[in-house]
């Protein structure tokens, strides 16, 4: 389909492998009304790319003009631009391919279109311009340039090290150095004109940062932890990746996330994304800078996706919505994680993938990410407010939060054991305290029911359980739910007049925003056994003993008053007893 002539092009610089993961680009760029001009590199086959277009049901076919260049060249891509701008105004340029970033960003400057710029764009491509431009975030480093003496690092005495080519991707050629002959050797290795960097290894576990960037500010930005094969081999490829990191604490979150700002700021990044790796040192917990890309993660990492999949919303849009100048709202993270593991194999040629658990996805593809689960963790009909801190004080967040927050921020002290007639308000002798909810009482079924009848006889209400059964659905004997007496009670638990009760009060100090120094009474365990019989019949038993000079079913008389000595005693300071 040719370019419509009035309508603006987003130049989506990438190959095919990264387009195939992200093709809802195309969809994006053209819902802001702008057309998609997809230009790929020589990485892409163009058998693949000719096939891709033939097929009818391919994003491909018919939806966008696609440039297929030679090389990454800045020459290369101006050229192209050019021949373009003859035919369409380019309104952005949006680049998802690492070996397009330094062209790329080179030509959205040279535009004045949004971009990470040239600067941050030609350091993201190159790592010693990164230990460089960030020398606080920088191992211990030393550059082994083309031509390389062979004596260049025998002065180096900083072991273990870490030899790493300076021009690759994916951890690719990658070694671990112990000494000065596992040097020699590693050297020997590499191509003679391969530029090098020899480091000083930093023990830690790896993470990435992502970040979205708005003209020079991180408008968000979170870790995923990274699993290496580093322990059992000399190499370091990658092995899995949990987004966001879930065994990362908050102190070591804040230390990665003010090292890329740091660094970001270092660099002069302008807008767009940014994926940058760095080790958090045993040592202090220190952030160190292993290497930074001005673009999104490439899809073998599926890092986009995970990001997908813990926060429930894409990644795509605000890439467009960047590479147009506009600034976009603050992501959401979510408190869930995504996690991907690479499967170890054997040497030998790939034949096939198979899985009897889910569908396989060749990278190649153009399959979407796919929905493994939902869990629903609310019940029907339960109000939903914003997916924010269970515990914060808003309007928005659900009654049952706010309980929550109550209870945690309580301080409760055991004060007393009582019959509940003495203590729970409103409490009348012919009163049924029940758990849930109040109904008519044919509406009781099951062990509540027959709980409730057992409660009856034990109170002395009723002789039988014939008799307790019309006083309870005539109303003569009154069955109220424990809450609106502020007391609390458990699944078919029951509470009478003369039943005991512990009594607790809660020692948060007035005015806290979350809580008022209140009672709480709850029925003791097992005041009740109930054990029904294949003839029905019903025995009753109880650990509470009873005040002897008091009938079943009227107020027993008043205690004496407890002494300054006899007073209940609160537990003493330390954690806390009851929750």
């Amino acid at each position: 389909m040719p370019l419509a002539q009035d309508r603006p092009a987003v130049l989506l610089t990438t190959d095919l492998v990264v387009l195939c993961r992200h093709l809802n680009l195309i969809a994006e760029i053209r819902t802001r009304g702008y057309e998609p001009v997809v230009v790929l590199g020589p990485e892409t086959s163009s058998d693949e790319l000719t096939r891709r277009r033939a097929d009818p049901t391919h994003a491909l076919h018919d939806a966008v003009e696609i440039v297929h260049l030679p090389d990454y060249s800045f020459e290369t891509l101006l050229t192209a631009t050019t021949n373009l701008g003859q035919r369409v105004e380019i309104g952005a340029v949006l680049n998802c391919g690492e070996l397009f970033v330094d062209s790329a960003g080179a030509l959205a400057e040279a535009l004045g279109l949004p971009g990470p710029g040239g600067r941050a764009s030609r350091i993201a491509r190159n790592k010693p311009l990164q230990r460089l431009s960030a020398p606080g975030l920088a191992p211990r480093w030393l550059p082994l340039g083309p031509g390389r003496d062979p004596a260049a690092a025998d002065d180096w005495q900083h072991y273990p090290a870490v030899l790493k080519p300076v021009g690759r991707m994916s951890s690719s050629g990658v070694r671990a150095i112990n000494s000065p002959a596992d040097l020699s050797t590693a050297l020997q290795g590499y191509p003679a004109g391969e530029f090098l960097l020899l480091e000083q290894r930093v023990g830690g576990p790896e993470f990435s940062v992502e970040s979205l960037v708005h003209d020079g500010e991180v408008v968000w930005a979170d870790v995923t932890a990274k699993t290496t094969n580093e322990s059992t081999t000399s190499y370091f490829t990658e092995t899995g990746h949990v987004s966001p990191a879930a065994a990362l604490n908050d102190v070591g979150r804040e230390t990665l996330l003010d090292a890329n700002t740091a660094l970001l700021a270092a660099m002069s990044f302008g807008t767009g994304m940014s994926h940058a790796e760095f080790r958090l040192s045993d040592d202090g917990g220190r952030a160190v800078l292993m290497e930074v890309a001005a673009r999104p993660p490439p899809p073998g990492d599926a890092i986009m996706r995970l990001w997908q999949l813990s926060s429930g919303a894409a990644i795509e849009p605000d890439l467009v919505d960047l590479a147009l100048g506009r600034r976009i709202p603050p992501r959401r993270t979510r408190r869930r994680w995504a996690q991907q593991v690479y499967l170890d194999h054997r040497r030998g040629r790939l034949r096939d993938v198979l899985s009897d658990e889910a569908p396989v996805s060749w990278i190649t593809d153009d399959d979407p990410p796919r929905l493994c689960a939902v869990v629903v963790t609310r019940s029907r009909g339960e109000p939903l407010g914003l997916s924010t801190d269970p515990i914060e004080t808003s309007p928005d967040v659900t009654p049952n939060a706010h309980a929550v927050a109550r209870i945690l921020d309580s301080e409760p002290v055991l004060t007393d054991v009582a019959p509940a007639g003495e203590v729970v308000p409103g409490m009348t002798p012919n009163t049924i305290l029940i758990s849930g909810a109040p109904l008519p009482w044919e509406a009781y079924t099951g062990g509540q029911r027959r709980a409730i009848v057992g409660a009856a006889v034990f109170e002395g209400l009723a002789a039988d359980e014939a008799t307790a059964d019309a006083l309870l659905n005539s109303g003569d004997i009154v069955l109220e739910p424990c809450h609106d007496h502020g007391a609390v009670g458990s699944l078919t638990g029951v509470t009478t007049w003369s039943m005991p009760v512990v009594v607790v009060r809660d020692e948060t100090q007035p005015g806290h925003p979350r809580t008022e120094p209140t009672t709480r009474r709850l029925p003791l365990s097992r005041r009740l056994r109930v054990i029904t019989r294949p003839a029905h019949s019903l025995t009753l038993g109880t650990r509470a003993r009873r005040n002897p000079t008091h009938a079943r079913g009227t107020p027993p008389p008043p205690r004496p008053p407890r002494s300054p000595a006899t007073q209940p005693t609160p537990y003493p300071a330390g954690p806390k007893s009851i929750r």
